[in-house]
This record gives structure tokens, sequence and C-alpha cells, in this order.
């Protein structure tokens, strides 16, 4: 299986929605009450 390799605006634009997404799972423990949360994998 070859690898894709995507550079300028389509790098960027995926490499921001993964940080999205990550930033979206660990809101929830910066909260001040320090809330538990289970991080399960989507799909």
């Amino acid at each position: 299986m070859a690898k894709q390799i995507d550079y300028n605006t389509d790098a960027r634009k995926k490499l921001k929605k993964g940080v999205d997404y990550l930033a979206k799972a660990v809101v929830i423990t910066l909260r001040p009450r320090g809330a538990q949360c289970g991080v399960r994998k989507a799909g």
C-alpha cells in the first residue's frame, strides 16, 4: 500500500482537523473540576 503525502494547504487543513479533534477530547479534563473522561476511537 502506497502512502499519500500532502503538501501546502491540504496538509495544513488535515493537520488542523486532527489537532481540533484532539483538543475536543482534552478540553473536558482541563475544566476546573477536572472531570474524569474516557476517550474512544471514532468509527
